[in-house]
């Protein structure tokens, strides 16, 4: 499984700024860098509601059908469309590519006249997938909310990022592979991660219940700050003018 970090070709100069602010990756607040994977096991119909923050601002309806296709379907919560048809034995991939993200989604069904939740973005159960990419170099911590933690140390890739042009976009993602962790209430497996630049780290949920929000956290930068302007200095009031081309010449 590959994650790769898009830029339109173009408007590659109006890059999302928040991917390269961003210090923190958030499995239950998804946005630019992030994005949560399920599988649906049961087919039937499912619906489903987007929450950016507390708010709640689409719904749409997924289908989950055994005859469908099994390539993995992607669901931007930033934009959804009204429907989705995926197969049983495939992931749904939720992502938030533009904007400064902040989005959740809830999946409910109505069984005997009542509804009952199916999947919720916010607690992660088994063999859901948290992938995240991280731009910044630096030390950072990756955790649950019942105080595992894992350490992740991130250099620049060493051989640049790898660059593919797929229609009108430009795709940069890193050449090296994943890296796999696997996530309880209890520990991170492994507990120290070395990754580069942009390399994906997939963080597996191994619980028997859907109870796992991780969170991952810039700890300390290693950004080099901009060295001091050099060149000759220009003294303003000598500088020679610039023409007056409303004059008419003489």
């Amino acid at each position: 499984m590959s994650m790769k970090f898009v830029i339109n070709r173009k408007i590659s100069s109006r890059i999302n700024r928040h991917i390269l602010s961003q210090a923190a990756l958030d499995s239950g607040s998804l946005g630019p860098m992030a994005t949560v994977l399920h599988r649906f096991s049961e087919p039937g119909c499912y619906n489903a509601v987007i929450n950016q923050g507390e708010v709640a601002c689409a719904t749409f309806t997924l289908t989950v059908d055994s005859s469908a296709p099994t390539t993995p379907v992607t669901i931007n919560l930033g934009g959804a469309a009204p429907c989705y048809t995926v197969s049983p034995e495939t992931y749904v991939v939720f992502s938030a590519p533009r904007g400064p993200g902040g989005y959740s989604v809830l999946f409910w069904r109505a069984v005997g006249g009542t509804r009952s939740v199916a999947f919720d973005s916010r607690m992660l159960g088994d063999g859901d997938i948290f992938a995240a990419s991280l731009l910044r170099p630096g030390s950072y911590s990756a955790s649950n909310q019942y105080g595992a933690k894992c350490t992740i140390s991130l250099t620049r890739a060493a051989k640049g990022l790898a660059r593919q042009v797929v229609g009108k976009q430009l795709r940069l993602h890193s050449r090296a592979e994943c890296q796999k962790v696997d996530c309880t209430r209890e520990s991170f497996t492994p507990n120290k991660v070395s990754a580069e630049t942009a390399q994906p780290l997939l963080f597996t949920v191994r619980t028997k219940e859907p109870s796992l929000r991780i969170k991952i956290t810039l700890e300390a930068s290693e950004d080099k700050p901009a060295g001091p302007l050099t060149g000759p200095r220009v003294d303003l009031a000598k500088a020679p003018k610039k023409p007056d081309l409303r004059k008419k010449p003489a």
